[in-house]
C-alpha cells in the first residue's frame, strides 16, 4: 500500500505541475504562466485554487511568500515591495497571479509558496535551458574572408542558454551546432568561438552568413545575423587552383642528398685546381732556374775565355724564395795539341 500511495503522490504532483488550472481542482498549486522567462523582464506565476475567489469561504486569504528573502510577498493584493511584486487577480475565476518585476538571477532557483486560506503549495522556480533566457547586451561576430578561407569569431561575456549558431557560404551550410562554453559566469555562460572554414571552388562570389538563435520564442531578440564580405571572384579562385596544381613537390631528404653530392664535387674540383696550379708553379720555377744557369755559364765563358785553367764559378741565385747553387768548370785547351 505504501508503494501505491507513493505513486499516487507523484502523479498528483505531476498533474499539479503540468495541467492547467481549470483541470486541477483537488488542491492549490502554481505554475509559471510566462512561457519564455527573460531575465530583466516581468515574470508571472499563477496560483490555481480550485474554487472561485469571489465570496469563497475556502479562500478568505490570498497570499504569496518565499523568493530570495523567504518573506511574505503579497497578501490579498497588498505588496511587500511594490517595485518588485504585484498581484494580478480576477475574483470571478479560481486563480490569482504574482508578477515578479525585472526578473533577476536572485529570483530563480528559490522556493515560492501560494496560499489560499489554509491550503498552500510550495515548489522551486528552477532554472532550465528551455524556458529561461538571458539575452546578451553584447554579442560580437566577426567574419574574415580570404582567398581560400573564411574565419569566424564569436565573443559573448554573458548569455543563457548556449546559442545554436550556423555558418553558410551562400546557400551551402558549413556549420550548425551549439557553441561551446568558454566558462561559467555565475549561472550563465561566457562564449569564445573561433573556427576556420575552407572555401570550395563553387564558393566564389558568395556572401558568408553567420546566424545565432538566442531565444526563438522571445519577442525581444530572437536571433542575430551577420553578413561577411563577399568571397573572391570565380575566375581568381580557378586561377589560384591551377597555380597550386602546377606546383612541384620537393622531397626534403632528396634535396639534402643532392646538396651533399654537390659539396663533394666542389671540394674535388678545388683540390684538383690547387694541384694543377702547384704543378704549373714548379714548372715555371724550374724554367727560371735553367735560364739563370745558362746565363751564368755564358758569363763565366766570357770572363775566362780559353785562358782559364780551371775556374770555379759559383753563383748564388735567389729566385722566388728558392736558393740555387751552381758549379761550372771550364778547361784550358791542351798546348801540345
Amino acid at each position: 500500500m505504501s508503494i501505491l500511495n507513493g505513486y499516487r503522490l507523484v502523479i498528483e504532483v505531476l498533474l499539479q505541475l503540468l495541467l492547467p488550472c481549470n483541470v486541477v481542482h483537488s488542491s492549490v498549486s502554481w505554475y509559471t504562466s510566462t512561457k519564455q522567462v527573460v531575465f530583466g523582464k516581468d515574470v508571472i506565476l499563477t496560483c490555481c485554487t480550485g474554487h472561485p475567489l469571489l465570496n469563497s469561504k475556502d479562500c478568505p486569504v490570498r497570499q504569496w511568500s518565499g523568493g530570495p528573502d523567504r518573506n511574505g510577498l503579497m497578501y490579498n493584493g497588498y505588496s511587500s515591495n511594490e517595485e518588485k511584486y504585484e498581484e494580478e487577480a480576477n475574483l470571478t475565476t479560481s486563480q490569482f497571479s504574482l508578477k515578479i518585476k525585472n526578473f533577476s538571477e536572485s529570483d530563480v532557483n528559490v522556493n515560492y509558496t501560494c496560499s489560499c486560506g489554509f491550503n498552500t503549495f510550495t515548489r522551486k522556480l528552477a532554472l532550465n535551458n528551455t524556458h529561461f533566457h538571458y539575452v546578451p547586451t553584447a554579442f560580437n561576430i566577426t567574419v574574415d574572408t580570404k582567398y581560400d578561407t573564411v574565419k569566424v569569431k564569436i565573443d559573448c561575456n554573458k548569455i543563457y542558454p548556449q546559442p545554436t549558431c550556423s555558418v553558410n557560404i551562400g546557400n551551402r551550410l558549413v556549420f550548425k551546432d551549439e557553441l561551446p562554453v568558454y566558462k561559467k559566469n555565475g549561472m550563465f555562460y561566457s562564449l569564445k568561438f573561433k573556427k576556420e572554414f575552407a572555401l570550395a571552388v563553387d564558393d566564389c562570389n558568395k556572401i558568408p552568413v553567420v546566424k545565432c538563435e538566442l531565444c526563438g520564442q522571445c519577442s525581444e531578440l530572437k536571433s542575430i545575423e551577420y553578413l561577411g564580405n563577399q568571397t573572391q571572384k570565380c575566375a581568381e579562385i580557378q586561377n589560384q587552383s591551377t597555380l597550386y596544381e602546377n606546383v612541384t613537390m620537393i622531397d626534403v631528404e632528396s634535396t639534402k642528398d643532392a646538396s651533399n653530392i654537390n659539396t663533394t664535387v666542389v671540394t674535388i674540383l678545388v683540390v684538383s685546381g690547387l694541384i694543377v696550379a702547384t704543378g704549373i708553379i714548379i714548372i715555371i720555377v724550374r724554367e727560371l732556374q735553367k735560364r739563370k744557369r745558362d746565363m751564368v755559364i755564358k758569363q763565366s765563358s766570357e770572363i775566362g775565355g780559353q785562358e782559364a785553367s780551371e775556374i770555379l764559378i759559383e753563383r748564388n741565385i735567389n729566385n722566388c724564395g728558392v736558393f740555387i747553387k751552381q758549379h761550372v768548370i771550364c778547361y784550358q785547351p791542351d798546348s801540345t795539341m
